[in-house]
């Protein structure tokens, strides 16, 4: 018996839906950096957790508000992946909320 496992399907997202999402992701984490809490500007484009991977859906489940600072340092910096667990950690806790 031949089994299939299901392909994450990929959720890209264009123009004024983006805009959209881009707005519900700043007004859910309060318009500043869910690590620092810097003010983030509206105008400053959301950031996916999940990174390198190609796998990366435009969906607010996956997506965080960062400062340019820590977005670097959660992709370049020495403990990327501690970021990463607790932008993951916040995640889960704000998506089970909803």
């Amino acid at each position: 018996m031949l089994t299939t496992i299901p392909k994450h399907k990929l959720v890209r997202l264009h123009g004024k839906a983006v805009k959209e999402l881009n707005d519900r992701i700043h007004e859910r984490d309060g318009h500043c950096c869910v690590l620092c809490h810097k003010p983030v500007d509206d105008d400053e484009k959301w950031h996916h957790v999940n990174f390198g991977n190609g796998n990366k859906s435009d969906v607010e489940e996956e997506g965080v508000t960062l400062c340019m600072d820590c977005h670097k340092n959660k992709a370049h910096g020495d403990d990327s992946r501690g970021i990463r667990v607790v932008l993951l950690q916040y995640l889960e806790a704000v998506n089970d909320e909803n």
